[in-house]
């Protein structure tokens, strides 16, 4: 019986490599999180193991590569040396490749008798869902797979190995199953000296489900994204408790700029910098409406699209803009990114849009004096190190050629009211509310192609994050008064 181990993974990998030795390829795979690949060069083992056993099934991992791996501040570290290195190590086609290493995950996986729900890295990954699923990054797999591989002993399936002999391999390359599957990168953060701010203990994409993933995209030149999220629904209606949870959990992400938090901690300790940001939000002249729209438009910036902050809406005074935020370069773009945002709460989807068009459109006519007041140094210097201010300074106005230069964007987040019959079953209520979210952000989509047109706007990148509301008014409201304690 095939089984999913760490001897079964790497003799997977390991028959569709090319210019790496098995060394090299370990190395990879179980040391990515140590330093910045730039090349196989960079390729140490260190491990006084035997690659070759382990390889066949009789030999464990050190305890040490499960704990390295699964540190989650050195994820996007271990997912751009896996491309860096596996982009030019394995065979031929690199894309068809890929392809035939899931399809021999999944063919290992659908022999393996673990159940159904094991969890396979984390819990986007479990062996149901991999076994269902079509969609796949590449490299997101690859790092999960290492996470359980990892975590359990390889030194007992020599037998389990063995059985992955040359129909196993042809098995691999059905093409009516490779067509099947489709790769998709996500975003990772190139590593810069600007982290993101968001919290990382609560599952973002447990309270914020994307409808359609993948489905939405402009008609326009650059790159682009469209998403719409769904909220939890209780008595078909939104229920907004987890939502304002992840809010409160983000109060100082939002409000507080890097160095007052990090002067405030330094001081006082985390509790008094949470009251300060929850001071600071409460004691707000700016409507509860507004604040919803750009606490949620740097949610997003920071844990959907991975652009950390250079300044939240609420650090700003002077500026057309929504906040501003660093898409380093990456998968979606091959520039730096400064993304200007834009967000606004209206009860039709079609008026919210014009809302943060207008927006983009102010921001784009005073762009100079915008850029001007945002990055001059001693601005940055008041809310980043100066280390963080110097990169961002460069990646604006960038004076050496080793600089990487950086595009204008626009991140925008809506919401509106859903407009939807009530009087169903739970499971009607459900498939309506699919239904009309994808009307909605459709039309929204064929609305905005046009109006991108119509202001020549196609030179810029667009981010669009569309959450909708039972009220968009009057819940956006309630929701902020109950994130800041006044309800």
């Amino acid at each position: 019986m095939l089984k999913l181990c760490f001897g079964s993974f790497f003799t997977l990998i390991s028959h569709y490599k090319k210019n790496l030795n098995n060394q090299q390829l370990y190395s990879v795979l179980c040391n990515a999180s140590s330093n910045e690949f730039k090349n196989k060069l960079d390729l140490i083992y260190e491990d006084p193991g035997n690659v070759s056993r382990r390889k066949d099934g009789k030999d464990n991992l050190p305890d040490t590569i499960n704990a390295e791996l699964s540190n989650p501040k050195k994820e996007s570290l271990i997912i751009n040396n896996y491309k860096i290195i596996l982009e030019n190590g394995l065979i031929n086609d690199v894309e068809r490749t890929k392809k035939i290493i899931i399809l021999g995950i999944k063919n290992i996986l659908s022999n393996d008798s673990i159940p159904d729900s094991t969890i396979i890295g984390s819990k986007e990954y479990t062996k149901e869902i991999i076994l269902s699923c079509d969609v796949f990054d590449f490299y997101d797999l690859l790092l999960n797979l290492m996470l359980y591989v990892s975590s359990f002993s390889n030194n007992v399936f020599e037998k389990n190995v063995k059985e992955m002999d040359a129909n196993f391999f042809k098995s691999c390359e059905d093409e009516t199953e490779l067509e099947k599957i489709k790769l998709q990168d996500k975003h990772y953060v190139v590593p810069n000296p600007l982290e993101l701010t968001a919290d990382t203990h609560i599952d973002f994409k447990a309270i914020f489900k994307e409808v359609n993933p993948s489905k939405y995209k402009l008609s326009i030149p650059n790159k682009n994204e469209v998403k719409i999220f769904k909220l939890d629904v209780k008595n078909n209606a939104f229920d907004y408790g987890s939502l304002i949870l992840f809010l409160k959990t983000n109060v100082v992400s939002y409000v507080l700029s890097r160095t007052k938090r990090q002067d405030i901690e330094s001081k006082t300790g985390a509790f008094v910098v949470g009251q300060e940001a929850l001071n600071k939000l409460q004691k707000s002249t700016t409507s509860k409406q507004e604040i919803y729209g750009d606490f949620m438009l740097h949610s997003f910036m920071e844990k959907s699209l991975n652009a950390p902050k250079i300044y939240s809406a609420f650090e700003l005074r002077d500026s057309k803009s929504f906040g501003v935020y660093l898409l380093p370069t990456n998968d979606l773009t091959r520039k730096n990114q400064i993304v200007f945002g834009c967000s606004t709460i209206h009860d039709d989807i079609i008026s919210a849009l014009d809302d943060t068009l207008s927006q983009a459109i102010e921001i784009k006519n005073n762009k100079s004096e915008e850029k001007a007041i945002l990055f001059d140094e001693s601005t940055l210097k008041a809310s980043l190190s100066d280390d963080e201010a110097e990169y961002i300074h460069n990646t604006v106005y960038p004076t050496r050629p080793t600089y990487v230069a950086s595009d204008d964007a626009f991140g925008m987040f809506l919401s509106y009211t859903i407009n939807i019959q009530r009087n169903l079953s739970e499971e009607e209520f459900t498939n309506k509310l699919d239904e009309a979210m994808d009307r909605d952000i459709l039309v929204a989509i064929n609305h905005l192609n046009n109006q991108i047109t119509v202001n020549k706007l196609f030179g810029y990148s667009f981010y669009l994050f569309v959450v909708p509301l039972d009220d968009a008014s009057t819940d956006s409201e309630t929701i902020i008064k109950k994130v800041g304690g006044e309800c």
